[in-house]
């Protein structure tokens, strides 16, 4: 049977030297088996069904035609892909500073809804956070694998600095050159984006993993937010494993102090290691792992 897809194409505005990219409706298309993202760039069904099973929608509404390129290059094999993912409620009390973080079910996740939950007399200063966060590991059965990270926002943070995505690695280690990142956010479906290179100045990559500091957007419109980053990997042993962990700055970071860190075992979700007292500036949420 042949699959109809009906949906909105924008048009790509570049913001440069930031690289932030804002989409913006122009027209309707209808293609047989294909999709057509908001920058125009057509993919295929297969192909979509193997990118949903790893990114959002909104990721793929912001794929350019080179990410579509260089995504159809690394031949991934969904068949090997493990998955895990976790829900977190952080409660952060900006009056004294005590950070709290529990993990909570799917349900209490997507039920939630900052919209009309409140915080009695202490409204103005006490913040909940959802977060869903999320490590896709593949082997593509050649040597190699692919290693994803993905944060969820469930509400837009009060605090807006450098946040801190990473991954730590047993087993293998990055193909040097694939590492990227993503911060997406969007107003009731348009979204924008700003990407994070292999060698950019928010990278901090390590032997054994990297990591990419996100410095959240200050726009105040925005209803959606989501962090991603990932990366080729290659294998060195029979056993994989990937540590995923994402730090919040609940205090004003400069860029220098959110790289800061090493990728170690004994640091935060045994993912991230702070120098000093870097680490109080961040909510200290836990982790997630996932192995093959």
């Amino acid at each position: 049977m042949k699959i109809r897809f009906v949906i909105a194409a924008f048009l790509v505005i570049l913001f440069v030297p930031f690289g932030f990219v804002k989409a913006q409706n122009i027209s309707e298309d209808i293609s047989n088996n294909y999709l057509i993202n908001q920058n125009g760039v057509r993919i295929n069904i297969t192909d979509y069904n193997v990118l949903s099973e790893i990114y959002s929608n909104a990721y793929i509404q912001t794929m350019t035609d080179e990410d579509y390129t260089k995504f159809k290059a690394r031949n991934i094999n969904v068949n090997n892909l493990v998955k895990s993912e976790k829900y977190y409620k952080t409660t952060i009390n900006n009056l004294t500073d005590e950070v709290t973080n529990i993990e909570v079910s799917e349900n209490e996740f997507n039920n939630y809804n900052p919209d009309v939950e409140t915080q009695g007399s202490v409204s103005h200063y006490v913040e909940t956070q959802y977060k869903k966060l999320s490590v896709r590991l593949t082997d593509n059965n050649n040597g190699y694998g692919e290693v994803f990270v993905g944060l969820l926002w469930k509400m837009i943070p009060s605090t807006r600095s450098f946040d801190v995505m990473a991954v730590r690695y047993v087993g293998m280690s990055d193909v040097d050159g694939t590492q990227s990142g993503r911060q997406i956010w969007g107003t009731n479906g348009n979204f924008t984006y700003v990407q994070y290179g292999w060698n950019g100045t928010n990278i901090n990559r390590q032997d054994n993993g990297f990591g990419i500091s996100m410095n959240i957007t200050n726009d105040s419109t925005i209803n959606y937010l989501e962090n991603y980053m990932d990366s080729s990997v290659k294998f060195s042993g029979t056993f994989q494993w990937a540590g995923a962990s994402y730090q919040h700055a609940t205090k004003t970071t400069t860029l220098a102090q959110s790289k800061s860190y090493t990728l170690a075992e004994n640091g935060k979700n045994g993912v991230i290691l702070f120098t000093g007292n870097i680490g109080e500036k961040y909510d200290n949420m836990p982790g997630v792992y996932a192995e093959l």
